[in-house]
């Protein structure tokens, strides 16, 4: 079958391979270009001797481009007008020759230039993927037969062409892929640059780490080691519950993780603890990194240290605290002083007037009136008291506890009281406001729940100073998530009472029967 050079898509299909496809590539539009004429024309020349014929024609077709790139015998000019709508076979060669072709070669277009044309041969020179991308054709006006043996030299050369090709072809493309990978690599040195200038900018600003779905921690930062104490070795594998300080709830950690499971960015402010147990504050950022399907698969942690901002925070809500303590003390002292020393004087007054004769008969009204005033007196002592007891400055911590216990309305709780002889009860007034409030806060809270069974209070000082108090009827599986908020708000006004720079507030709740808060003394011991 007889195919017109037009159709150069003609031919066997299979599946190419991207290597092939850039080859193609090359012999259509590179190659072309770039093989020297001179050395198709050497080519062509062997050809045409070979066949011992007059007449040889390189043709090729770059996409929908028909050149004559070598020629021997005839003008390249004039024969590829001619050569520009000659037929060829897609089989290994065709030749038309002797007395049974001359019918078929007068019919050809290439007859308008070779006149008495006798013999006409064309190999198709046949791309990787069996695509016309041109032809060698031998034709003569003197020879009507070819020498078989010089049809298998002739075979041979056509090979030779071809491999003249695909060598050219490789050698542009391992030159193509040279600059493109030249190209790529600058890029991607370009790109990681910038990838590492972010990163370091990052690692000098924030305390990073990375870690994969379960918290489990993949990558820190030299920040991160140093904040925590930790090694990179101590750390990596470890879940990030390492630096976790106890201070939030399991409400708090919940909704953090139902964030960013979610895919969400998730900010707020954390206190952690280091190696060494020191708490510390950051400021942080989670970021899920999320694969094709939206699910997260790791998660970036940006914090900033704000330690030193939350001290000084704390600090001033301290020294707000404190001068609160002052102003209660002196309304306290006022109320004891002034205003109920004052209603004493005028009770005793009354009694005076009701022992005289001609007040008798208004003793009745009077007694009236000293009750009136001995039930004022009680109650003003009694705001006093929780305005500032007077025993705390007086006797001590252990003192004004007890008393705050009897005249308190949780005296009908069980709290019991016990003091080791090992306790020193000799503290500044600062530090006995601040101990003062946390018993009775803790005391106070313990009570609001009416599954308490009661609360121990123990003032030791072996091997430090505390005062160790047992919540008995209370474990963490028993409060409700209300009960838990109540009990995160309490502990946080605790921890607000006074200055802990030299006190350490540890809670235990390992124990199922009951909660455990145990104020320690660090100068001590």
């Amino acid at each position: 079958m007889l195919i017109m050079f037009e159709m150069n898509h003609v031919g066997v299909h299979r599946g190419i391979t991207p290597v092939e496809k850039k080859m193609e590539e090359y012999y259509q539009y590179s190659v072309l270009d770039e093989i020297p004429e001179n050395e198709l024309e050497r080519l062509c020349r062997m050809a045409a001797r070979v066949a011992q014929a007059k007449f040889a024609v390189i043709t090729l077709l770059n996409g929908d481009h028909f050149s004559v790139k070598a020629s021997v015998g005839v003008d390249k000019r004039i024969i590829s007008r001619s050569l520009r709508i000659a037929a060829v076979e897609l089989n290994e060669y065709t030749l038309i020759e002797g007395a049974d072709g001359q019918a078929v070669l007068k019919t050809l277009p290439i007859a308008q230039v070779v006149p008495d044309l006798k013999l006409f041969l064309t190999f198709p020179l046949l791309s990787g993927e069996k695509k016309l991308i041109g032809t060698l054709i031998i034709f003569d006006d003197q020879r009507d037969v070819l020498d078989r043996n010089d049809l298998a030299d002739l075979l041979f050369l056509r090979d030779e062409i071809l491999a003249k090709f695909r060598s050219k072809a490789q050698e542009l493309l391992i030159r193509k892929y040279s600059v493109e990978s030249k190209g790529f690599q600058q890029r991607l040195q370009k790109t990681n640059k910038i990838v590492h200038d972010y990163k370091s900018a990052l690692d000098s600003a924030a305390v990073v780490s990375i870690s994969d779905v379960a918290g489990d921690i993949l990558y820190v930062n030299e920040k991160f080691c140093d904040i925590t104490g930790y090694t990179y070795e101590e750390l990596i594998g470890k879940n990030q519950r390492i630096v976790n300080s106890g201070y939030h709830s399991k409400q708090f950690w919940k909704e953090m993780w139902e964030t960013i499971s979610s895919g969400k960015v998730w900010s707020g402010e954390v206190c952690n603890k280091t190696k060494y147990g020191k708490v510390y504050w950051v400021e942080t950022t989670i970021v899920p990194f999320l694969d094709e399907n939206n699910k997260p698969y790791q998660y970036l942690s940006i914090r900033k240290d704000i330690t030193e901002q939350k001290e000084q925070d704390d600090q001033l809500l301290h020294a707000i605290i404190l001068s609160q303590e002052h102003a209660r003390e002196k309304l306290s002292d006022g109320i004891h002083e002034g205003v109920a020393q004052t209603i004493t004087a005028l009770s005793w007054r009354i009694q005076t007037l009701s022992e005289m004769d001609h007040y008798k008969e208004s003793s009745e009204e009077l007694d009236q009136i000293k009750a009136i005033l001995k039930e004022t007196i009680e109650e003003m002592r009694s705001i006093a008291h929780q305005l500032m007891p007077r025993a705390l400055t007086t006797f001590g911590i252990v003192s004004a506890v007890e008393t705050y216990i009897a005249q308190s309305q949780n005296e009908a709780q069980n709290i019991t009281v016990k003091v080791e002889d090992s306790f020193n009860d000799d503290y500044s007034k600062d530090e006995l406001f601040g101990l003062f409030r946390a018993v009775s806060h803790t005391v106070d809270l313990a009570c609001s729940f009416d599954y308490c069974d009661g609360v121990d209070i123990q003032f030791t000082g072996d091997p430090r100073e505390s005062i160790i108090m047992v919540l008995n009827g209370l474990a963490l599986e028993t409060l409700t998530e209300a009960d838990m908020k109540h009990f995160s708000n309490t502990l946080r006004q605790i921890k607000k009472s006074f200055d802990w720079n030299n006190w350490v507030l540890n809670i235990n709740f390992r124990d199922t029967q009951s909660i455990t808060i145990q104020l320690v003394n660090l100068k001590q011991g």
